[in-house]
């Protein structure tokens, strides 16, 4: 039986991806155990101790632009103690030509179907020879000539896919679902973009997924979708918190969803309730109407303004993205959207510097004003880290702006952050007098992540 490990590089320091298990391998695991005898573990670190204790056949590499460097440094370990490596992600989507030596094949698009088509082809390696009706892969044929397929097309159902463990024996108390994959929509930073069309799990199968959770782990109490928009198909969210009722979950367990501002209605928010749904995130990105044009969010600031309102009129928490800093923006630009934060009831936010991912609009402007290249140090695209430490914008983290300098958009992630934090306490007051067993889930979660940084840094 072939032994498989799989594992998502992620910075150990700001990353999140330590609470959670990557919901794309772990269904490429159920999908291939129940179609073929193999063993796989998805693990949350590789290093030179796990493969001499694991002994695997092939290690299995999710990555995407600001993993990457990590990801090839990983695939090297594995090439010297003479295990295959099999590299799938956004960045190997996007990019394929950049695959290395160390790597010997790469899986472009979802990787059920072809990664399940390589184990059956494994025999101490790959016959080059044997790979082309395979689609989606990225290899070198017996001539060292770089063959690159198309990306896979998109699974005809997802309902196909077994229901994968998203917690893998931690009882933790919140369950992450991903129950989508694509966006409709064509914002010029999204790397989503790969995707060229939006599907859909049903509701029964959703309902069902979160049904196998609560059984296996009696401590679920709340179910986050991550979705990159929930609430696309009206329909579809009518049905499932119907089942949910029937199920009697909506009563057990608390939700939260992601969605977009013109998406929220009265109709929507009653139906979200029914749900028990008590947290909605949106990208809202910028309180500026000329940034909000730019990015192609087919927004508006007052459709932005109407959705926090309501949401707060409603008794919701509402958590929202900003991005600061494209191209274009100038100092007043970005003091709008400060002054809208402000002025809002949203509980908490975020606020990122625009990132020029690979298969994005930024990323191809950036590409031909030389602010990015395919052999930089892709670490610098790390989306989280000028949020966590806003100083790493000083220094050689990417920065696209063609009007603010590298100290301007220090001051504005210094004073946004200050805003960020005074939010986030007052959120957490206000959580402590309603609902103090939410507060303790979340500082258990938050010592977990502590102990998990601890340990993998």
């Amino acid at each position: 039986m072939l032994k498989i490990i799989f594992n998502s590089p992620c910075n150990f320091t700001t990353s999140s991806e330590l609470l959670t298990i990557p919901i794309g391998l772990a269904y490429i695991k159920s999908y291939c155990e129940a179609n073929f005898p193999c063993e796989i573990k998805i693990v949350p670190i590789v290093n030179q101790r796990v493969l001499e204790r694991e002994k695997p056949d092939i290690v299995g590499i999710s990555c995407y632009a600001a993993t990457y460097d990590r990801a090839a440094g990983l695939a090297g370990l594995c090439k010297r103690n003479g295990v295959h490596v099999v590299v799938g992600g956004e960045q190997i989507t996007t990019l394929p030509h950049l695959i290395t030596d160390d790597m010997a094949i790469g899986v472009r698009g979802e990787g059920e179907h072809a990664f399940l088509g390589l184990l059956k082809r494994f025999d101490k390696g790959w016959n080059p020879e044997q790979l082309g009706d395979l689609q989606g892969l990225v290899f070198r044929d017996e001539q060292g000539e770089l063959k690159i397929m198309e990306p896979t097309p998109p699974l005809v159902s997802l309902d196909e896919l077994p229901i994968p463990d998203l917690l893998l024996g931690n009882n933790n108390d919140l369950l992450c679902l991903m129950t989508s994959r694509g966006c409709p929509y064509n914002c010029v930073f999204c790397a989503t973009g790969w995707h060229k069309s939006v599907h859909w799990m049903s509701p029964e199968k959703v309902v069902e997924t979160i049904e196998f959770h609560v059984k296996k782990y009696p401590g679920l109490r709340a179910v986050k979708f991550w979705d990159d928009l929930f609430t696309v198909k009206y329909n579809r969210v009518e049905r499932i918190v119907e089942l949910l009722e029937q199920k009697g979950l909506s009563r057990r367990l608390r939700f939260s969803i992601c969605t977009r501002a013109d998406h929220i209605t009265e109709e929507l928010l009653t139906l979200l309730k029914r749900m028990n749904c008590n947290h909605v995130s949106m990208g809202l990105e910028s309180g500026c109407d000329k940034t909000l044009r730019y990015i192609k969010k087919n927004c508006t600031v007052e459709i932005n303004r109407r959705a926090v309102e309501l949401l707060s009129s409603n008794g919701f928490d509402s958590e929202s993205s900003f991005i600061v800093g494209f191209p274009r923006e100038t100092n007043e630009d970005i003091e709008e959207t400060f002054n809208f934060i402000k002025s809002v009831p949203i509980k908490k936010i975020q606020v990122f510097l625009p990132i020029p991912y690979p298969g994005t609009k930024l990323w191809e402007d950036a590409l031909r004003q030389e602010m990015v290249s395919e052999d930089m140090e892709w670490e610098k695209l790390d989306l989280i880290a000028t949020m966590a430490n806003p100083r790493f914008v000083l220094t050689d983290f990417v920065v696209i702006s063609e009007t603010l300098s590298r100290e301007q958009l220090y001051e504005w992630l210094k004073k946004l952050r200050l805003l960020r934090k005074w939010k986030s306490f007052r959120f957490a007051m206000s959580l402590l007098v309603r609902s103090p067993s939410i507060i303790f889930q979340r500082l258990k979660r938050e010592v977990l992540f502590g102990i998990r940084r601890m340990r993998f840094s």
